[in-house]
């Protein structure tokens, strides 16, 4: 079988194939290159690893410690020794309950990582829950704010949860001064209005205090 092209045939694939060339050629370096439309790595958390392994070694500390509770317990009681009885149970309150809070407390503010959604042009952070598992925050720079006080592991709020961002493990600072609003000119409009205000309170006592004297002047008079 054969297929016969006429001149008008010719012209027209002629004109589609480069078309066509190039579409294919489009498609081959998409799939070379997916990384270009994924979100970009802005920050990373350098201690994340170590933060998980201690968490999880806690975790798992406490879950070994109320797996033979049932065993020591009732031989510690059976001594009948009131101390090593409290001793007991301080050491299994300890281990079981307040080392894994407290590890909490301290790392719930380490940020992990943070991409950068050009597409969106949102921010999405990581950070680990109490069973150390990671959690995300999608966020945009108009969701930051600073806290007016210095707190301990805190340097911003992000959608009302206090974050601490570290400058030094940017990647790209332009990130940190954009999600930090330091990108953005200063509003001395609230430092106007005091100033205005502070004026305008002076002024007005001023004319009371001067009307009080020309009283008792005219009084003497």
């Amino acid at each position: 079988m054969s297929f016969l092209v006429t001149g008008s045939g010719k012209n027209n694939l002629k004109t589609i194939a480069p078309v066509i060339q190039k579409r294919w050629l489009s498609d081959q370096n998409e799939m070379k290159n997916p990384s270009k439309y994924h979100p970009e790595l802005v920050y990373h958390g350098p201690l994340a690893k170590k933060i998980k392994m201690i968490k999880l070694f806690s975790i798992s500390t406490s879950l070994f410690n109320l797996t033979i509770q049932p065993y020591l317990l009732p031989r510690i009681l059976d001594s009948g020794s009131i101390a090593a009885t409290v001793t007991a149970a301080l050491c299994f309150g300890f281990f079981i309950v307040v080392t894994p809070i407290l590890l909490h407390v301290l790392t719930k503010k380490y940020v992990i990582d943070i991409y950068y959604d050009k597409e969106k042009n949102t921010y999405t952070a990581s950070v680990y829950t109490f069973l150390a598992q990671l959690r995300k925050i999608e966020f945009t720079p108009h969701d930051v704010e600073q806290p007016e006080l210095r707190q301990m592991l805190t340097n911003c709020y992000i959608k009302g949860q206090p974050l601490l961002l570290d400058f030094s493990n940017f990647l790209d600072p332009i990130h940190y001064s954009t999600i930090m609003g330091y990108d953005k000119p200063m509003n001395f409009q609230l430092d106007t209005d005091k100033s205005t205000s502070v004026n305008s309170t002076f002024h007005v006592d001023n004319q009371q205090q001067t009307a009080k004297y020309n009283e008792k002047k005219s009084m003497r008079n």
